[in-house]
């Protein structure tokens, strides 16, 4: 058996062949060779190699792999194939085709895309594994070493009706020449474009990769006589599993698709008309008939644009009266009014012919508006009939009616749709504006308005699988402000309004609690924050004053007396060289005032570890500040002075004084029993401490200059409160002191 290939041989013109030029000289010439020959030499680039082996197991036919993928097999199976490139990867796709001589399998390059490609007729060897991804199945290619170079094997030169009438086979490299009835991007996928080729009787859609660059020019060969050379099998029916779930992938039911690999696929033999509007016109057609139209190549309607507002064209008057539904490809609208000639793709809704992916162009004819008046009608009389059963009156499309309703609904804001929604008698309809036209700015819901426009049926594409298209809508299209017109604006206060001025009213009450609730805690919230603060700033002011207290306390005593030493140490150093005896004698005395110091500074040490002035009662703080400096000794307070009435400083001046005399009591006079009492009349404060200890002389009584501190602390504490301090005392029969200070008003609590 053999098979047919064909060699190109082009002139000196260079024009891309997907261009097409009738220049270009194109000689077929018909090679017969046997096809087991072609089989045997590709089988010798199929000899596995050990080192590239996948592993035990692993498909190694291109049949046996293409069958694997067609029975939508989920288990991944290894492959190792070698053979021929027939179609490359393309820029947006990484699917491509390999013949090993028994058959042509599809597989994806995950090896080399898109940094390294390979060209058609590339000797290659692959290894992979299949793997199933959602509906689809794979054979991922994760190894690819590219052996030699070499040119691509043929097509089969074939017909479309050929193709269609063979039976169930694998992929096959076809040439096909055909006619290019359209050309249309695909809506899923930007980077393919689909073109319909068609012969005498049958057509044939066929995909490409294609970009912006190269989609107008492809546009072009609409009208072209070319030779497509792609793949195809006519087995592409999908399988289904079970619940009825398709296997395969996208457009898997569209059946025999011819795959190319690109514009260089496409060979002009005879370039498209030079005028894109030298067509038949759709009044030359002499046969309607749907299945007919489906074979007709694009044709030209000529007349006046009566609307612009269907969602993707226009409706068209001809000349002759007959209504045309035409789908624009793209570009800006005509407005309505205009005279234009537009070509396209004829199609039918089984009501009118109409133009598909149509371009158009002002016509160089003037045709006349028709001079009709508006029809009366209203949504009901359009969308049902008089027993109230849905019915269409398709016999109004593209006439001029009139009706009055109520509108329901609104254009988006920011643009969008311009159309609004009219009832009447329960049936809605739309009502629609022209391009760049704003009717509906001055309308709100609720308006009674009544619309002026031409009505326009939606109506379904016929197909061949497709018994009777339905009506996907009805409206009616005005062309500006003047076309609607209002009749009566809704009372301010509707049931709505005042079902929703009841739930702002309770919706405020809810904020209003709400509100309430949210202060009461905020207060809370302040006013303990506020109560922290001043508790804060209160510690703080005590921190401050027991910090003068103490500074003062020190400054007052030991300064001064460290002040009084180093006086002392200086006299004995002027006395070391001219009397020895005088200056031990200063020595001395300064000795015992460093003990003076010291022990001034342990009893400041003991206050500040003390909490007695943490007491509300003056009898506890005496106990607990004279405790330990009287030892084992009976001590007896009782003072009538409220701790409240004093500052901390002057609490504290009490407690030193007291302590420094039962001090003295204990160590000099070897008191064990001590008796404090004292009282507050108007602002003078007296104290007495009276002990039972071996009294002395107060006459006699050594003072400072002895090296004896106690008393003239107690007499420089008393000096700073304006006080006196008599002592009584008698030796062998104990000592009483009387104490008098005077306190500031401010401080005393009348």
């Amino acid at each position: 058996m053999s098979s047919r290939y064909y060699i190109f041989f082009r002139g000196k013109d260079t024009t891309p062949p997907f261009r097409g030029s009738g220049k270009r000289l194109v000689i077929m010439v018909k090679l017969r060779i046997m096809r087991g020959c072609g089989n045997f030499l590709i089988a010798l680039l199929c000899l596995p190699v050990s080192s590239f082996a996948s592993g035990d197991g692993a498909i190694r036919s291109a049949r046996d792999l293409d069958a694997l993928l067609s029975s939508c097999n989920i288990h991944p199976r290894d492959f190792e194939l070698s053979g021929v490139i027939v179609s490359p990867c393309g820029p947006f796709a990484k699917n491509f085709f390999l013949s090993d001589g028994t058959c042509i399998v599809r597989l994806v390059d995950m090896a080399l895309w898109p940094n390294r490609r390979f060209s058609p007729g590339d000797a290659v060897r692959v290894a992979g594994r299949t793997s199933w991804i959602g509906s689809y199945a794979n054979a991922d290619c994760h190894a690819i070493e590219i052996l030699g170079h070499g040119n691509p094997p043929p097509p089969e030169p074939s017909s479309i009706s050929r193709l269609l009438s063979r039976p169930t086979y694998p992929f096959r490299h076809v040439l096909v020449r055909a006619n290019v009835r359209d050309v249309f991007r695909d809506d899923i996928d930007p980077h393919f474009a689909f073109v319909m080729l068609a012969d005498e009787d049958n057509a044939l859609c066929a995909s490409l990769n294609c970009d912006d660059d190269t989609f107008p020019g492809l546009q072009r060969l609409v009208g072209a006589e070319v030779e497509a050379d792609g793949l195809i099998r006519t087995d592409n029916a999908p399988s289904f599993g079970s619940g009825g779930r398709v296997h395969g992938g996208l457009r898997k039911i569209l059946g025999p698709l011819l795959a190319l690999s690109g514009t260089n696929s496409l060979h002009v033999v005879r370039p498209p008309p030079e005028d894109p509007f030298d067509v038949p016109s759709l009044s030359s057609l002499t046969n309607f008939w749907a299945k007919d139209l489906l074979k007709s190549g694009r044709c030209r309607a000529s007349g006046r644009v009566i609307s612009a507002a269907r969602n993707n064209g226009l409706v068209l008057r001809e000349s002759s009266g007959q209504i045309v539904n035409i789908d624009l490809s793209s570009g800006r609208r005509p407005r309505a009014g205009e005279s234009i000639d537009a070509v396209g793709i004829p199609t039918t809704d089984l009501y009118h012919v109409n133009l598909v992916r149509a371009i158009w162009r002002n016509s160089s004819s003037e045709f006349p508006a028709k001079e009709e008046e508006p029809v009366e009608t209203s949504p009901k009389e359009l969308l049902a009939d008089t027993d109230g059963r849905s019915m269409v009156k398709m016999d109004k499309h593209g006439t001029l009616v009139r009706l009055a309703g109520t509108v329901r609904s609104l254009p988006p804001v920011g643009g969008g749709d311009n159309r609004i929604s009219l009832e009447s008698e329960g049936y809605v309809i739309s009502v629609v504006a022209e391009p760049d036209a704003t009717p509906f700015a001055e309308i709100g819901l609720g308006y009674q308005v009544e619309a002026t426009g031409t009505c326009i049926m939606d109506v379904e594409t016929w197909s061949p699988d497709m018994v009777f298209p339905s009506v996907k809508g009805v409206s009616v299209a005005v062309k500006g402000a003047d076309d609607v017109r209002v009749l009566d604006k809704p009372s301010w206060m509707t049931a709505g309004r005042l079902l929703a001025s009841a739930c702002l009213m309770a919706l405020l009450g809810i904020g209003a609690l709400i509100w309430n609730v949210l202060l009461r805690a905020i207060v809370a919230r302040k006013s303990r924050q506020l109560l922290r603060e001043q508790a804060m700033r209160l510690e703080e002011t005590f921190r401050v004053d027991e910090r003068t207290r103490l500074a003062t306390e020190l400054h007052d005593t030991i300064a001064q007396n460290m002040s009084g030493i180093s006086l002392q140490l200086d006299a004995a150093a002027r006395l070391a060289d001219v009397n020895h005896e005088e200056m031990k004698s200063v020595i001395s005395l300064a000795s015992r005032s460093l003990l003076a110091c010291r022990k001034e500074l342990r009893q400041c040490l003991c206050d500040l570890r003390s909490q007695a002035l943490n007491e509300k009662d003056m009898d506890l703080a005496i106990a607990r500040s004279l405790r330990q400096r009287i030892g084992s000794a009976m001590l007896t307070s009782h003072l009538d002075i409220p701790r409240k009435m004093l500052t901390d400083s002057t609490a504290h001046a009490i407690l030193r004084i007291l302590g420094e005399l039962a001090s003295n009591a204990v160590r000099h006079g070897r008191a064990t029993a001590i008796q404090v009492e004292g009282s507050i009349e108007g602002c003078e404060m007296k104290l007495s401490c009276t002990d039972n200890g071996s009294g002395f002389d107060p006459s006699a009584a050594p003072g400072a200059a002895d090296g004896h501190f106690g008393l003239q602390g107690i007499r420089d504490r008393i000096r700073r409160y304006n006080g006196t301090m008599r002592i009584c005392s008698t030796p062998g029969k104990g000592t009483k002191v009387l104490v008098t200070l005077r306190i500031e008003r401010k401080f005393a609590k009348t």
